[in-house]
């Protein structure tokens, strides 16, 4: 069984239940799973169970997923929280930076001295950050000298131009809505760490999915062209499908829009910002459970809740308390330090690190949309610049991140973990607002796009492919206003949208502060909200 958990790709038998209780306690607890999952887990678990779980009465195992999955598992009942809280790359534990973020917090909440300047914050850094910030500027150098020195290169200087745009006016909109607005709710840490990701994860991880939708799609496409060819009176539905092409064009184009980039980009958004832990984001993650568990329960009994200790437990035993006499104290040992933010200030920091991702993201493809245009024309100049122009003007995956983040809120700062409308909240719920701003912001444009290529195969069939000087194949004052007044009606709706929920969050959040600020005046204690943040009011 060693073998077979550990092995780089093969099949590992399915658990047999050992008696009726034990399989009707599994029954039990695989039923409330799958009832508070999502509809990508309930996809998954219904493949899954088919394809593995029933038929072959085994599961596939690569890369030793599932042993290392249940490695981890024991490691977070053996280990307090405090020691699981570390940055995944640089294993900096959290504590290191982590008080000197909630000194500068405490410094803007007036319960501090304030600090001045940007010097604090940097001074704030982790070392992963630091180390993003060392390797984004050593590239930069690296990639803007050899483009402007190399004499191969079709880059110029107008060129490096637009790119210092391109990352400046993302920069900017961090610098508006972080620095004006929130570094009270999300340290400069946090949002390095979140643009990174947004940067470097999620725009390749959509450039890739976004690929294999595409060839996916085609395959099925021709797949099914060959098949309708081979079959009775074939022919005729492909002549049929031939002669109403645009309607299929058209459907296609709305699939591009919905399915492979609003849908993709969204869920890449949404998955590389869960993916982050960071201490301003802790209640979040599973690191926020109890701290009150883990090795210090564990040492009380054994494996079995005998009340007895082997020898392994002992060891367990050891191994704590030298983690303890690393601390000054026992408490120290199990706690971690104070956030002194309120309902409200944690559901800013939510979205501003939503956004910081979103940005990174856009960043990524603002720089890929306007270098594959690039050259020395000074057609192709003004293409990059209209481009970029565009797209800064309409930050579309800032306002759907925005978006993103309202149920985003509710799940984790309103509602208990425990609670029924806390489960009811999945992925599907928090990204649909996002995909339908999105998907009509690309539909549009995509939509454009297809009128002006209509109006010119038609202009050409009717004058034998010959161009008149001075001829308009369709009306570009018509085609310039409906282009730039549909994106910036469909940004005014999802604005509206966005404002309208968020006034009445922040109503809700403010009266949750309020009856954890009258618990905490009466010196009571307040079980259902403990969960979430400090009893603080700001």
């Amino acid at each position: 069984e060693i073998a077979c958990a550990h092995t780089m790709c093969g099949c590992y038998p399915a658990d047999l239940a050992i008696d009726g209780k034990y399989e009707a306690e599994e029954a039990t607890e695989y039923g409330m799973r799958q009832k508070h999952a999502d509809c990508f887990s309930k996809f998954f678990s219904c493949i899954m169970g088919t394809c593995c779980g029933c038929i072959c009465k085994c599961w596939i195992q690569f890369m030793s997923i599932c042993a290392l999955a249940q490695e981890a598992r024991e490691v977070k009942l053996l280990v307090p929280p405090k020691f699981q809280r570390i940055d995944l790359l640089t294993h900096q534990p959290f504590s290191e930076y982590q008080p000197a973020i909630n000194e500068l917090r405490r410094a803007w909440l007036g319960k501090a001295r304030r600090k001045a300047g940007l010097m604090p914050h940097l001074q704030a850094l982790s070392r992963l950050s630091r180390q993003i910030l060392i390797t984004a500027i050593f590239l930069t150098l690296v990639i803007g000298c050899t483009l402007l020195f190399n004499p191969h290169a079709l880059f110029s200087v107008q060129d490096s131009i637009v790119l210092s745009v391109t990352f400046l006016q993302s920069f900017f909109l961090l610098y508006i809505f972080h620095w004006v607005y929130h570094k009270s709710d999300l340290s400069v840490d946090a949002v390095i760490k979140c643009f990174a990701a947004g940067f470097v994860i999620a725009a390749p991880a959509a450039f890739v999915f976004e690929g294999l939708l595409v060839n996916m799609i085609l395959g099925l496409s021709y797949s099914t062209w060959s098949v309708i060819a081979r079959i009775k009176n074939g022919q005729r539905v492909l002549n049929w499908i031939v002669a109403h092409y645009r309607h299929f064009w058209i459907g296609g184009e709305l699939a591009n829009a919905f399915i492979v980039t609003s849908i993709t980009e969204e869920f890449c958004k949404y998955y590389s910002f869960r993916a982050i832990e960071h201490p301003d984001l802790i209640f979040l993650t599973s690191l926020n459970r109890p701290i009150h568990g883990g090795v210090k329960k564990l040492n009380e009994t054994d494996s079995f809740g005998s009340g007895t200790s082997d020898e392994s437990s002992l060891s367990e035993k050891s191994e704590t308390q030298k983690w303890i006499e690393k601390t000054k104290t026992e408490e120290e040992f199990f706690e971690d330090d104070t956030d002194v933010r309120s309902y409200r200030k944690k559901a800013a920091a939510v979205t501003t690190a939503m956004i910081s991702v979103a940005v990174g993201l856009a960043c990524a493809e603002n720089f890929l949309y306007i270098f594959l245009l690039g050259g020395r024309s000074t057609a192709d100049l003004k293409e990059e610049w209209t481009v970029l122009l565009l797209r800064s003007v309409f930050p579309v995956h800032a306002l759907s991140a925005a978006l993103q983040s309202i149920n985003m809120i509710q799940k984790f700062v309103e509602n208990a973990p425990d609670s029924q409308k806390h489960h009811q909240i999945g992925v599907g719920r928090i990204v649909l607002p996002a995909v339908i701003l999105h998907g009509l912001f690309d539909a549009i444009i995509l939509g454009i796009n297809i009128y002006t290529e209509i109006s010119t195969e038609d202009y050409l069939t009717k004058n034998s492919g010959n161009i008149e000087d001075g001829a308009e194949m369709y009306d570009s004052t018509l085609v310039k206003a409906v282009a730039w007044g549909g994106v910036t009606l469909i940004m005014i709706l999802g604005s509206v949208w966005y404002y309208l929920h968020h006034r009445k969050q922040s109503r809700r959040l403010r009266g949750m502060e309020q009856a954890d600020f009258r618990v905490h005046t009466r010196g009571k204690y307040s079980p259902t909200r403990s969960a979430h943040s400090e009893l603080s009011v700001v």
